[in-house]
Protein backbone atom coordinates (compact mmCIF):
# COMPACT_ATOMS: atom_id res chain seq x y z
CA UNK A 1 0.00 0.00 0.00
CA UNK A 2 1.44 3.66 -0.88
CA UNK A 3 0.81 6.21 1.79
CA UNK A 4 0.94 9.47 -0.16
CA UNK A 5 -0.02 12.70 1.82
CA UNK A 6 0.74 15.95 2.88
CA UNK A 7 3.16 17.54 5.66
CA UNK A 8 4.21 21.12 6.76
CA UNK A 9 7.48 22.50 8.47
CA UNK A 10 8.19 25.75 10.20
CA UNK A 11 10.90 27.35 8.10
CA UNK A 12 12.29 30.24 10.15
CA UNK A 13 10.66 32.60 13.02
CA UNK A 14 11.13 35.79 14.41
CA UNK A 15 9.29 38.24 16.44
CA UNK A 16 7.72 41.20 16.20
CA UNK A 17 8.72 43.18 18.69
CA UNK A 18 6.98 46.27 17.86
CA UNK A 19 3.09 45.12 16.68
CA UNK A 20 0.22 44.75 18.60
CA UNK A 21 -1.85 41.01 18.69
CA UNK A 22 -4.95 41.77 16.78
CA UNK A 23 -6.45 39.62 19.95
CA UNK A 24 -5.06 41.18 23.49
CA UNK A 25 -3.21 43.66 22.41
CA UNK A 26 0.20 42.55 23.90
CA UNK A 27 3.39 42.90 21.97
CA UNK A 28 4.34 39.47 22.08
CA UNK A 29 3.52 38.60 18.30
CA UNK A 30 5.66 36.00 16.26
CA UNK A 31 6.16 35.48 12.89
CA UNK A 32 6.85 32.02 11.54
CA UNK A 33 7.24 30.86 8.04
CA UNK A 34 6.70 27.32 7.14
CA UNK A 35 6.32 25.26 3.90
CA UNK A 36 3.68 22.76 2.83
CA UNK A 37 4.62 19.37 1.23
CA UNK A 38 3.60 16.60 -0.42
CA UNK A 39 5.03 13.23 1.36
CA UNK A 40 5.34 9.65 0.37
CA UNK A 41 5.77 6.92 3.41
CA UNK A 42 6.53 10.06 5.42
CA UNK A 43 9.05 11.31 3.37
CA UNK A 44 9.20 14.66 1.68
CA UNK A 45 8.69 14.75 -2.10
CA UNK A 46 8.31 17.85 -2.94
CA UNK A 47 7.02 21.68 -1.72
CA UNK A 48 4.09 23.49 -3.40
CA UNK A 49 3.85 26.21 -0.54
CA UNK A 50 5.26 28.81 1.42
CA UNK A 51 3.19 30.57 4.32
CA UNK A 52 3.85 33.03 6.73
CA UNK A 53 1.73 33.34 9.85
CA UNK A 54 1.35 35.10 13.10
CA UNK A 55 1.35 33.63 16.62
CA UNK A 56 0.95 35.61 20.01
CA UNK A 57 2.98 33.82 22.74
CA UNK A 58 0.63 35.96 25.83
CA UNK A 59 -2.73 34.51 24.42
CA UNK A 60 -1.91 32.11 21.87
CA UNK A 61 -3.65 33.63 18.96
CA UNK A 62 -2.80 32.30 15.66
CA UNK A 63 -3.68 34.49 12.41
CA UNK A 64 -3.09 33.58 8.61
CA UNK A 65 -1.24 36.52 6.54
CA UNK A 66 -4.52 38.83 6.33
CA UNK A 67 -4.52 39.30 9.77
CA UNK A 68 -1.14 40.12 9.72
CA UNK A 69 -1.11 43.86 11.53
CA UNK A 70 -0.23 46.40 9.06
CA UNK A 71 3.06 47.41 11.45
CA UNK A 72 4.52 43.69 11.10
CA UNK A 73 3.22 43.62 7.59
CA UNK A 74 7.02 44.30 6.10
CA UNK A 75 8.91 42.67 8.76
CA UNK A 76 6.48 39.20 7.92
CA UNK A 77 6.74 39.57 3.95
CA UNK A 78 11.11 40.34 4.67
CA UNK A 79 10.96 36.76 6.45
CA UNK A 80 9.34 35.15 4.05
CA UNK A 81 11.09 36.61 1.15
CA UNK A 82 14.65 35.28 3.12
CA UNK A 83 13.25 32.03 3.75
CA UNK A 84 14.70 29.73 1.55
CA UNK A 85 13.29 26.21 0.54
CA UNK A 86 15.69 23.68 2.25
CA UNK A 87 17.01 20.86 0.33
CA UNK A 88 15.93 18.19 1.99
CA UNK A 89 12.06 18.91 1.08
CA UNK A 90 12.93 17.50 -2.07
CA UNK A 91 14.58 14.10 -0.20
CA UNK A 92 11.69 12.33 -1.64
CA UNK A 93 12.13 13.57 -5.53
CA UNK A 94 15.93 12.69 -5.31
CA UNK A 95 14.92 9.03 -3.96
CA UNK A 96 12.10 8.49 -6.86
CA UNK A 97 14.60 9.71 -9.36
CA UNK A 98 17.49 7.59 -8.08
CA UNK A 99 15.06 4.59 -7.83
CA UNK A 100 13.26 5.24 -11.18
CA UNK A 101 17.10 5.31 -13.00
CA UNK A 102 17.94 2.10 -11.76
CA UNK A 103 15.00 0.27 -12.49
CA UNK A 104 15.76 1.86 -16.21
CA UNK A 105 19.01 0.76 -16.01
CA UNK A 106 18.32 -2.68 -14.96
CA UNK A 107 15.78 -3.21 -18.04
CA UNK A 108 17.97 -1.82 -20.79
CA UNK A 109 20.82 -3.70 -19.88
CA UNK A 110 18.68 -7.10 -19.20
CA UNK A 111 16.80 -6.18 -22.70
CA UNK A 112 20.73 -6.05 -24.01
CA UNK A 113 21.64 -9.04 -22.45
CA UNK A 114 18.52 -10.87 -23.83
CA UNK A 115 19.31 -10.18 -27.03
CA UNK A 116 22.97 -11.21 -26.93
CA UNK A 117 21.68 -14.35 -25.65
CA UNK A 118 19.19 -15.06 -28.44
CA UNK A 119 21.95 -13.81 -31.27
CA UNK A 120 23.95 -15.98 -29.65
CA UNK A 121 21.88 -19.19 -28.89
CA UNK A 122 20.10 -18.84 -32.44
CA UNK A 123 23.66 -19.45 -34.37
CA UNK A 124 23.85 -22.38 -31.24
CA UNK A 125 21.04 -23.90 -30.81
CA UNK A 126 20.63 -26.60 -27.99
CA UNK A 127 18.27 -29.51 -27.00
CA UNK A 128 15.49 -27.98 -24.84
CA UNK A 129 15.85 -24.24 -26.07
CA UNK A 130 12.53 -22.32 -26.33
CA UNK A 131 12.03 -19.78 -29.32
CA UNK A 132 9.44 -17.23 -28.73
CA UNK A 133 8.69 -16.50 -32.17
CA UNK A 134 6.48 -13.32 -33.92
CA UNK A 135 3.70 -14.66 -36.51
CA UNK A 136 0.41 -14.49 -37.87
CA UNK A 137 -2.77 -15.63 -36.02
CA UNK A 138 -5.87 -15.15 -38.28
CA UNK A 139 -8.32 -15.97 -35.58
CA UNK A 140 -6.88 -13.47 -32.70
CA UNK A 141 -4.01 -10.88 -34.51
CA UNK A 142 -3.50 -9.87 -31.17
CA UNK A 143 -2.34 -12.84 -29.85
CA UNK A 144 0.69 -13.06 -32.51
CA UNK A 145 3.91 -14.99 -29.82
CA UNK A 146 3.85 -18.72 -30.63
CA UNK A 147 6.40 -20.77 -28.52
CA UNK A 148 8.74 -23.69 -29.58
CA UNK A 149 10.96 -26.04 -27.88
CA UNK A 150 13.95 -27.46 -29.80
CA UNK A 151 13.32 -31.40 -29.08
CA UNK A 152 16.39 -32.82 -31.15
CA UNK A 153 19.50 -31.84 -33.77
CA UNK A 154 19.22 -33.47 -36.91
CA UNK A 155 22.58 -32.45 -39.14
CA UNK A 156 21.34 -29.14 -40.43
CA UNK A 157 17.77 -29.17 -38.86
CA UNK A 158 16.06 -28.73 -35.75
CA UNK A 159 12.90 -30.84 -34.63
CA UNK A 160 10.76 -28.08 -32.98
CA UNK A 161 7.67 -29.04 -31.34
CA UNK A 162 4.78 -26.49 -30.90
CA UNK A 163 2.99 -25.25 -28.43
CA UNK A 164 -1.04 -25.02 -28.73
CA UNK A 165 -1.11 -21.73 -26.84
CA UNK A 166 -0.29 -18.17 -28.38
CA UNK A 167 0.76 -14.84 -26.50
CA UNK A 168 0.19 -11.34 -26.95
CA UNK A 169 3.43 -10.13 -25.27
CA UNK A 170 7.16 -11.55 -25.64
CA UNK A 171 7.13 -11.14 -21.57
CA UNK A 172 3.54 -12.92 -21.38
CA UNK A 173 5.22 -16.04 -23.27
CA UNK A 174 8.44 -15.65 -20.74
CA UNK A 175 6.16 -16.16 -17.97
CA UNK A 176 4.33 -19.17 -19.28
CA UNK A 177 7.29 -20.86 -20.71
CA UNK A 178 8.73 -20.63 -16.83
CA UNK A 179 5.51 -21.91 -15.28
CA UNK A 180 3.60 -24.00 -17.98
CA UNK A 181 6.22 -25.82 -19.94
CA UNK A 182 6.93 -28.85 -18.46
CA UNK A 183 3.04 -29.18 -18.36
CA UNK A 184 1.89 -32.42 -19.79
CA UNK A 185 0.51 -31.03 -23.29
CA UNK A 186 1.49 -27.86 -23.42
CA UNK A 187 3.76 -28.68 -26.32
CA UNK A 188 1.91 -30.49 -29.72
CA UNK A 189 2.89 -30.79 -33.46
CA UNK A 190 6.33 -31.71 -34.23
CA UNK A 191 8.53 -30.16 -37.10
CA UNK A 192 11.39 -30.41 -38.87
CA UNK A 193 13.10 -26.95 -39.93
CA UNK A 194 16.73 -26.46 -42.01
CA UNK A 195 18.48 -24.20 -39.77
CA UNK A 196 19.37 -21.87 -42.81
CA UNK A 197 15.42 -21.73 -43.36
CA UNK A 198 15.08 -20.93 -39.65
CA UNK A 199 13.69 -17.01 -40.15
CA UNK A 200 15.80 -15.56 -37.29
CA UNK A 201 14.73 -12.09 -37.96
CA UNK A 202 11.39 -13.72 -36.17
CA UNK A 203 12.60 -15.26 -33.04
CA UNK A 204 12.20 -12.25 -30.44
CA UNK A 205 13.56 -14.63 -27.70
CA UNK A 206 15.69 -17.46 -26.95
CA UNK A 207 15.11 -19.13 -23.57
CA UNK A 208 17.80 -21.51 -22.75
CA UNK A 209 16.07 -23.05 -19.08
CA UNK A 210 18.95 -23.96 -16.46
Amino acid sequence: MIIFGTGSRVLSSSKLADADCPACGQKALSAHVYSKYFDLFWIPVFPYSKKAVIECSHCKFTGEEKEIPMMALGDVIELKQRTKTPAWLFVGSFLLAALISTVVYIGKTTSEENARNTALWLQEPKVNDHHIMLGENPEDPVYKYFVYRVDSLKGDSLILSMSDYVYRRVTDAEKAIKLQSKTPGYFGDQYIVAFNDLDKDDVKRVIRPD
